[in-house]
């Protein structure tokens, strides 16, 4: 991991030297973690891990970043351990996610018999965090409801919202890698009959995911590594390629893609 060569873009033959995935109970959810330009990256904690903390406090200078893609506790249950271990861990969620993320009924503690304590959000996105270049102000212009952010501390995160799963769902993407949190997995998608889930809404998540990519990945100016597609990395189960889930998709779902 340290002291690797930068690529513009990652590969299926790549990825795995730079992101550490660890698959945690109670329900099996991809804990990813990687570190790059001094800040460690934590993505859906669900529980204690001793391998994630061997990882932070060998990095224990680098700015730290947790990063909920949703407020369902097999995603957020691992944060109170990080908070208690690295105090100075910033955790991001989205604002419609964040209102009642402490409720053991919408969050679904409550469902699994898990114990919750609640914790500190503190960076919330919100409109504050709104951003917009010229590509995707033009996929706005076809997706007028959904939102992306930046944090400036973090500028090579892009967030979006991709409600369904829940209301206030987002994935993100680093350069090639896309995380899709609950939404997207490989020959599946997400529950919509949770709290705050949407079947329309969960379908209009994953037909952005191709917009992004043929209007805003495809057509960067230094996109020049071969491998031009995104490498999916849901909240469970396998990684996958964007591309290769079109067929499911259409099938199962009925997306015009």
């Amino acid at each position: 991991m340290e002291g690797m060569i930068k690529l513009d873009f990652f590969s299926l033959e790549n990825f795995k030297n730079f992101i550490n995935i660890e698959v945690l109970p109670p329900l099996d959810t991809n804990c990813y973690y990687f570190n790059f330009d001094d800040n460690i990256i934590v993505v859906d904690p669900a529980c204690k891990s001793e391998k994630l903390y061997k990882y932070i406090e060998s990095r224990k200078n680098y700015k730290k970043y947790i990063i909920l893609t949703h407020n369902h506790i097999d995603h957020i249950n691992g944060v109170n351990y990080l908070l208690e271990n690295f105090s100075d861990f910033n955790v991001v969620m989205h604002e419609n996610d964040a209102q009642k993320y402490y409720d053991t009924y919408i969050n679904g503690a409550s469902y699994l018999g898990i114990e919750y304590e609640n914790f500190d959000i503190s960076i919330i996105l919100d409109k504050n965090y709104f951003y917009k270049d010229e590509l995707i102000s033009k996929i706005l212009k076809k997706f007028p409801l959904f939102k992306f952010y930046k944090l400036p501390e973090i500028e090579d995160l892009i967030f979006f919202t991709t409600p369904g799963h829940t209301a206030g769902s987002i994935s993100f993407i680093y350069k090639n890698l896309l995380f899709t949190g609950d939404t997207l997995f490989q020959n599946g998608w997400g529950r919509t009959d949770l709290p705050s889930g949407d079947e329309y809404r969960i379908k209009e998540s994953i037909l952005l995911y191709y917009e992004i990519k043929e209007n805003y990945l495809l057509k960067l100016e230094n996109f020049s590594f071969i491998f031009k597609d995104f490498i999916v990395l849901p909240g469970h189960g396998d990684h996958t390629i964007l591309d290769d889930e079109k067929d499911f998709l259409k099938e199962y779902l009925n997306l015009n893609i």
